[in-house]
């Protein structure tokens, strides 16, 4: 069974925070979808509407299919009602339709003004957001949006979900991009691009999925997809299959970085600890810049009660990882199991500065304070795990936080934020 670190994308949000036509891309019916539901929310009660004339125009150009037309004749009313809902949706979708992203950002974030705590605006700013490659701001906004809510009848949560794995992605945040596909693998199945997306992920390549056969060569594209489909077995409990395809992939591409360390996650899985060792090893050989295999490796030694070892791989890790928070968590571990309370109170609040919004270094952080008997710390700690520990889970399996982050303040997007 695979040792469990902590994991370097818990959530680092703000209390509280508010070429396309790939397959993600919201375009064709879901995008009339959209333009014919109109929004779930309504806006504010005190609105000076646009003269029924203007609104008639505007929706009879978008009915009868002129979508330029509909832009225009929508952004005039909208001059004249900037408090008309409605209308900014419909012109920031028409927008986003045409490929018109800064302007569509524009409308989307009006709305989101006018209705903070609905999340579709948000989850659509932030696809603008991806689309002009902004890919931290996109994934903020998506994440805000899904944590508020998307209505359940059009694809949009699809959507948001699928940007947000390839955000993270981009953003080189791999660890979390593989567990949220492992939650849309549930939802959606079959959505294009997934597998690709997990290649992607398990092969730590910063890429888009939408024009991945442009920037690679064929040999590789080949390679991401089967180690997509690979990862996807294993998903499926079809952990015999995934062995296969795997073990004929380390022999045909044995130089290739992450791909043995792939190999051992399915192997650990299986139940196959010294062969997931051996190949993590190979690893190391092979990528020695990868401190996610050392510290596997740091954690086996571990489990084999084989501390010093597993001590000088940790402290190899931080070393060549000095802002890696799980490195100074796995020297905090091996030190309180070895009875050294002191050097491992220094590893973990070292981790924690890191990453201080990690429940599994405040669990450590209560049992060291106990050890020295700093019983008021200790429960300060115990205190901030019990509150992290849900939301840390559903952050890591699902993208989001809970809603009441955005909202406990009156509504995201106020600007009134605290800082970080």
């Amino acid at each position: 069974m695979k040792f469990s670190l902590p994991t370097r994308c818990a959530p680092r949000w703000r209390w509280p925070r508010p070429a396309r036509g790939g397959p993600g891309r919201l375009r064709g019916a879901l995008a009339l979808a959209l333009l014919a539901a109109g929004l779930a929310a309504p806006g504010p009660a005190a609105q000076a509407p646009a003269s029924a004339a203007q609104r008639t125009a505007a929706l009879a150009a978008l009915q009868q299919g002129h979508k330029r037309r509909a832009a225009q004749l929508l952004q005039r009313a909208l001059k004249t009602d900037p408090g008309w809902a409605d209308g900014w949706w419909k012109l920031g979708t028409l927008l986003y339709e045409g490929n018109q992203y800064p302007a569509a950002a524009v409308a989307f974030a009006r709305l989101t003004h006018l209705i903070p705590k609905a999340g579709s605006p948000w989850v659509m700013l932030g696809l603008c957001d991806f689309e002009m490659r902004n890919f931290g701001l996109s994934m903020e906004h998506i994440q805000e949006g899904r944590a508020l809510g998307l209505p359940p009848d059009n694809n949009l949560q699809a959507v948001a979900l699928y940007h947000q794995v390839q955000d993270l992605l981009m953003m080189g945040n791999y660890v979390q991009a593989g567990f949220l596909l492992r939650s849309f693998a549930v939802k959606h199945a079959a959505y294009p691009g997934v597998i690709l997306a997990a290649g992607l992920a398990a092969l730590h390549q910063p890429l888009l999925t939408e024009n991945l056969k442009a920037v690679v060569s064929p040999g590789r594209y080949r390679l991401i997809r089967q180690v997509g489909e690979a990862v996807y077995l294993a998903r499926e409990h079809k952990l015999d299959a995934a062995r296969q395809r795997l073990a004929a992939l380390v022999q045909q591409y044995p130089r290739t970085p992450y791909l043995h360390a792939t190999y051992a996650d399915i192997l650990r899985s299986a139940g196959l600890r010294p062969q997931a060792e051996a190949e993590m090893q190979r690893e190391t050989e092979v990528n020695p810049g990868s401190v996610e295999a050392i510290l596997q490796l740091s954690a086996d030694k571990l489990e084999d009660n084989q501390k010093p070892a597993a001590l000088a791989l940790a402290q190899k890790a931080a070393a060549r990882a000095p802002e890696n928070y799980a490195a100074y968590y796995m020297i905090a571990l091996i030190q309180f199991r070895s009875g050294n309370a002191q050097p491992a109170l220094r590893a973990a609040e070292e981790s924690q500065l890191l990453s201080p919004n990690n429940s599994q270094i405040c669990y450590l952080l209560a049992q060291i304070d106990v050890r020295l008997r700093r019983f008021a710390a200790a429960r300060r700690e115990r205190q901030r795990f019990e509150q992290l520990r849900k939301i840390s889970s559903t952050y890591m399996t699902e993208g989001v936080l809970p809603a009441s982050v955005y909202t406990q303040s009156g509504g995201a997007g106020a600007g009134d934020r605290p800082p970080k």
